[in-house]
């Protein structure tokens, strides 16, 4: 399994490649979450950096 800190290392270098512009990861067992992580900008015409509340698109 890869540790936190490879996981943040290949989703920031997917951002900084831009790749892709941003991104929110999540993964949990049935009883807690083992992985959080938010990497790249909101907008990519604006600074606001993603973060792991960040959601775009309507809610269900």
């Amino acid at each position: 399994m890869q540790s936190k800190a490879q996981i943040d290392q290949i989703l920031r270098q997917k951002c900084e490649a831009k790749e892709i512009p941003g991104v929110v990861a999540m993964a949990a067992t049935g009883n807690e979450v083992i992985y959080q992580g938010a990497f790249g900008k909101r907008d990519l015409s604006k600074d606001d950096p993603m973060t792991a509340d960040s959601f775009s698109g309507s809610p269900p």
